[in-house]
């Protein structure tokens, strides 16, 4: 009986990586705790012309924009990163939003005002999604 080694994907052996593209920092403090507690490592930019401050890719972006600008992020992102995961947070009075996100490239949307175990559960889900969880 000799010694057997196992070998685990990458993705297991690394934390999942999250960054917040945002143009309202303050809003996301709840949100960046939450996430830490759940073990993500979680990065915060502003959203104007920081997707290069956001390289290497994180594994998911959370966009939190409420300028028009936030669904061209989207097609930047699968532009540059097809395999990232992409979440969009949508104000609730923007219905044609939800469908826009989605043709830009977006895996999910998340209605605002939203609470943190929404959040959380749409993050699992897509984590779960990109191969994350088995």
């Amino acid at each position: 009986m000799g010694l057997q080694l196992i070998s685990l994907p990458i993705k297991m052996s690394k934390p999942f990586r999250i960054s917040i593209l945002t143009n309202d920092l303050a809003r996301t403090d709840l949100e960046l705790s939450h996430l830490r507690e759940q073990g993500y490592i979680v990065e915060t930019y502003q959203a104007v012309g920081n997707l290069q401050l956001a390289q290497p890719f994180p594994d998911l972006f959370i966009i939190d924009t409420t300028s028009l600008d936030q669904f061209n992020l989207v097609t930047q992102i699968r532009h540059l990163s097809p395999h990232v995961g992409v979440l969009v947070t949508i104000p609730l009075t923007n219905q044609e939003g939800r469908v826009q996100a989605f043709l830009a490239g977006a895996d999910n949307y998340l209605v605002r005002p939203y609470e943190v175990e929404e959040l959380l559960a749409i993050v699992g889900s897509l984590k779960r999604r990109l191969g994350w969880i088995k």
